[in-house]
């Protein structure tokens, strides 16, 4: 996963923080052990079942880590 800092006066800027949690996101929802969603198939759960059950509830954290990575880069910008 690559992510951008962008120093520009002002600190990060509204397309960074997107493409930084789009970035993690991603990256988590590819490390989702795939036994997951292949048991709720078997158990009869449609594809936004499975998203609506299984991957939002896992993917808040993903939310908060991302916030807390992006207001410690917005802290330490360049202020003037």
């Amino acid at each position: 996963m690559i992510i951008v800092y962008s120093s520009m006066k002002g600190g990060v800027g509204k397309s960074t923080d997107a493409m930084i949690t789009a970035n993690c996101l991603i990256a988590f929802i590819r490390e989702i052990p795939s036994e997951l969603t292949k048991a709720a198939l078997v158990d009869g759960a449609g594809r936004f079942y499975i998203f609506r059950a299984i991957v939002v509830p896992l993917i808040r954290s993903v939310f908060a880590m991302s916030k807390q990575f992006i207001a410690g880069l917005t802290a330490g910008a360049v202020k003037g």
